[in-house]
């Protein structure tokens, strides 16, 4: 641990916001940078990350997930269970435009009972539903800052192990590790 890393990109990152690109050379960036609720392990088996736990019921229409305490986003804001709601909303908003918006179709609402509580209703069994909240760009943001911001374009603020620094487009971007982190 400790150190610095210099990676060689064969192209620059395609836009900043996660949640409206598909591009490789975002993905291989941002995913340094953001989490996503659950995660792939080595294996290729879903296992916890910004969830801790998870519940379906019988008829498996409702998923509640419960999240891990203690995370932060880079800006110190404390992340909720309504930051969750938000991106799974923001993704499949037809203003945002997501190319994975369709990921979260079968979402018929989502709850936040409390501050680290999140229920997705669905309107129908969807068995890829952990995947698809796995995906690397279907990651976690914070409403204020989309708020304060208006898009993701400019800022990157999210929970992952390096904090983003700075991006000359055709020059470098820089990632500090993030000592936050709660992984």
């Amino acid at each position: 641990y400790g150190g610095i890393l210099r990676a060689g990109m064969q192209a620059d990152p395609v836009g900043l916001d996660p949640h409206i690109t598909n591009a490789t050379s975002t993905r291989n960036m941002l995913e340094n940078v953001y989490d996503t609720l659950v995660m792939f392990d080595s294996e290729l088996k879903i296992v916890p990350s910004l969830a801790e736990s998870w519940t379906v019921s019988d008829d498996a229409l409702t998923w509640t997930f419960n999240l891990r305490e203690g995370v932060t986003f880079h800006n110190g804001e404390p992340l909720e269970a309504s930051d969750v709601a938000f991106s799974i909303n923001r993704i499949g908003d037809p203003a945002v435009a997501s190319p994975r918006s369709d990921d979260f179709a079968v979402v018929e609402s989502i709850e936040t009972p409390d501050a680290s509580t999140v229920v997705l209703n669905l309107t129908e069994p969807y068995s890829p539903l952990l995947s698809k909240l796995a995906h690397t760009l279907n990651v976690i943001v914070s409403e204020d800052v989309v708020a304060e911001h208006g898009d993701l374009q400019e800022v990157v603020i999210g929970t992952g192990p390096f904090r983003f620094v700075e991006y000359l487009p055709q020059t470098r971007m820089v990632l500090e590790r993030n000592e936050d982190f709660w992984g």
